[in-house]
């Protein structure tokens, strides 16, 4: 019978493209070990949680990593990427649970990686490990629809993105409209404590910076298609709010008044360019456009519009949280997909049926290679 051993990786540093040759070496060495002690070791079973998916996908199938591996077991895998990590560079992490362990958890996510698009673009933006976890070529919504970022044209027409299958050049490389992924003044903030620097100059070299950023994504999801280990279970989760697609949304701007005494007897009432609906910083995204539909900031003008886009409060069920099941579920040819309703994404493994259902796929991949070996010899 051969040893299956059990091999702990971690999500590679973000501000790397994701490195599968090492866990492709890890696999060999660590087969080689147990062949140094007299034991009978020809394969590993790997388990993988989130972006750990892409990582043994990609082991197996760029770095030939695929005869050493007997089996993969994946855990709510974002396959095509998730339209959440859009939603966060646009408006930040969102804290939820306010009271619970959970949601100390995801102040201190946020804290980290940014309360809003502007602090996480910075990071992210610069991280192609980061950018991998974007929707991808083949991503559609929990309709299976591809065009998952809707965007309200000025006469009432709705616009769907992408149209040709590409969201690398539709969306994440466009610079001159609202809905872009990234604004270019995000990427390299200046630090006010540092002596001043041409801003154009920093912003070019920035943007120049994330586009390597983004193709370098945009070069690993082309490699690694949907490609999936041929003995492979995967399981995902489905009921928990989760942001499947991007919705953008138009509406008047008011501005504050202020009313100020008066030698007429009566107040007279003074308008500012200080808008009542104010940009959040706290899980949302309100932007002001033009009449070019240009995001502008104050101050602002009467012809200014607001711009809205959606919140995870926004969607029913649906994934993990960050994961859809759309996302979740992607990989077809494998031998079993299983639904696990409750599990949250980044807790995914502290669930006992989860757990429960890694044990079993180790269980039942074993057992297949041992009957296939019965079969062989036989033979």
């Amino acid at each position: 019978m051969e040893s299956i051993n059990y091999i702990d990786i971690d999500w590679p540093d973000m501000f790397k493209p994701i490195r599968t040759e090492k866990l492709a070496g890890k696999i060999a060495k660590v087969i080689a070990w147990y062949k140094s002690k007299g034991r009978l070791c020809k394969h590993v079973i790997l388990v993988s949680h989130s972006m750990g998916g892409l990582v043994c996908r990609s082991a197996c199938k760029i770095h030939e990593a695929e005869k050493n591996v007997l089996g993969v077991i994946h855990g709510v895998q974002p396959v095509t990427g998730a339209a959440a990590a859009y939603w966060r560079m646009k408006a930040g992490f969102e804290r939820t649970e306010q009271g619970t362990f959970k949601g100390l958890s995801s102040k201190a996510s946020a804290w980290v990686l940014g309360t809003n698009g502007e602090e996480v673009t910075c990071i992210l933006g610069n991280a192609p490990g980061g950018l991998e976890l974007l929707p991808n070529q083949h991503y559609t919504d929990n309709k299976d629809e591809y065009g998952w970022l809707r965007v309200p044209g000025k006469e009432g027409k709705e616009f769907v993105f992408p149209r040709h299958g590409n969201p690398y050049e539709e969306i994440y490389k466009v610079t001159d409209q609202f809905w872009r992924l990234i604004n270019p003044g995000w990427l390299a903030p200046l630090d006010k404590r540092s002596p001043p620097i041409n801003p154009f100059v920093n912003r070019k070299h920035a943007w120049e910076r994330y586009i390597k950023c983004i193709e370098k994504a945009e070069k690993f999801h082309l490699s690694l298609q949907t490609f999936s280990h041929k003995n492979t279970y995967q399981f995902y989760s489905g009921s928990l709010n989760t942001v499947d697609k991007i919705s953008f949304s138009r509406g008047d701007l008011s501005f504050l008044h202020y009313e100020m005494p008066s030698d007429f007897g009566y107040p007279a009432v003074m308008e500012t360019t200080e808008p009542r609906h104010k940009s959040s910083a706290r899980g949302a995204s309100i932007m002001y456009v033009d009449n070019k539909d240009q995001e502008i900031k104050p101050p602002l003008v009467a012809t200014t519009r607001l711009i809205n886009m959606s919140r995870p409060g926004d969607y029913q069920g649906g994934g993990d949280g960050t994961v859809p099941d759309s996302s979740g579920n992607a990989l077809t040819a494998v031998l079993n997909s299983h639904k696990l309703d409750g599990v949250e994404h980044q807790e995914a493994f502290g669930d006992a049926n989860a757990i429960d259902y890694i044990f079993k796929a180790v269980r039942n991949l074993a057992l297949k290679r041992i009957r296939e070996g019965e079969v062989a010899s036989a033979r």
